[in-house]
C-alpha cells in the first residue's frame, strides 16, 4: 500500500520530510525522479528540468554524525519546482553554492530503493542513487496500486506518472 507521508520528526531538527496530498502528487513526484534525463549526470535531455536533480546518500556517519543523509538536491528554477512537483517544494530547504534547494527525506528515498529498486552506487562519501527503467518502475506502481484503487480508477494515476516523467 501506497503511504502518502514520509515525514519524521527529529528531536533536533524537526519534522523533514515528503509528505504528498495525494495519489496524483505522489504519482507525478515518482514519474520525474524516474527519469534519468532530470538527473544531473546524464547524457539524456529532457525538456523543462534537464539534467536538475540529483538524488543520494551521504555517509555522514563516517566523519561522526549520527546517520546517513538522504537527499535529493534540485539545480533548476524554484518557481518550477513549486509550480510543477509542490510536495518536493514543500519538503525543500535553502540551498547552498549551486543547488538551488535540498529535500531531505530518508524515509521517502529509503521508499524508492526498497519499492521500486532504485540503484545505490556502492562506492564513495556521496553515493548516487538513480532509477530502474520505466517499464519497471511502471510495473511496479501499477501492483501498488491495486492494493488500494479499483482497477478503473488505476489508468488515471498512471496518466500523471507519464506526467511527471515528460516535464
Amino acid at each position: 500500500m501506497i503511504s502518502l507521508d514520509y515525514t519524521t520528526n527529529n528531536l533536533r531538527w524537526g519534522i523533514s520530510g515528503v509528505r504528498f496530498n495525494n495519489l496524483i502528487e505522489y504519482a507525478e513526484t515518482l514519474g520525474f525522479l524516474s527519469n534519468i534525463s532530470h538527473h544531473i549526470d546524464n547524457e539524456i535531455n529532457s525538456i523543462r528540468f534537464n539534467h536538475c536533480i540529483r538524488i543520494y546518500v551521504e555517509d555522514n556517519f563516517r566523519n561522526g554524525a549520527w546517520n546517513s543523509e538522504y537527499r535529493i538536491s534540485y539545480y533548476g528554477d524554484e518557481g518550477l519546482l513549486e509550480e510543477y512537483l509542490p510536495a518536493l517544494s514543500r519538503a525543500s530547504s535553502a540551498g547552498v553554492g549551486a543547488i538551488t534547494c535540498r529535500i531531505n527525506s530518508n524515509v521517502y528515498i529509503n521508499h524508492l530503493i526498497s519499492t521500486y529498486e532504485f540503484e545505490l552506487s556502492e562506492s564513495g562519501y556521496t553515493r548516487l542513487i538513480r532509477p530502474r527503467e520505466y517499464n519497471f518502475i511502471i510495473d511496479r506502481l501499477r501492483v501498488e496500486l491495486r492494493e488500494q484503487l479499483l482497477d478503473c480508477e488505476i489508468p488515471n494515476i498512471l496518466a500523471h506518472f507519464d506526467i511527471g516523467w515528460e516535464l
